[in-house]
């Protein structure tokens, strides 16, 4: 299950029971990137 957070330079997508960082995206569109991920589930 996975969630955003907010990092310097851009937007992580994190497991929310492990805390290990599944995907980092930074620049334009990072956050509606990182978003469409987190709905997804992965």
């Amino acid at each position: 299950m996975p969630k955003l957070v907010r990092t310097k330079g851009g937007y992580k997508v994190v497991d929310k029971y492990t805390g290990k960082t599944i995907k980092t995206f930074r620049g334009v569109g990072a956050r509606a990137k990182a978003q469409a991920r987190v709905r997804k589930g992965y």
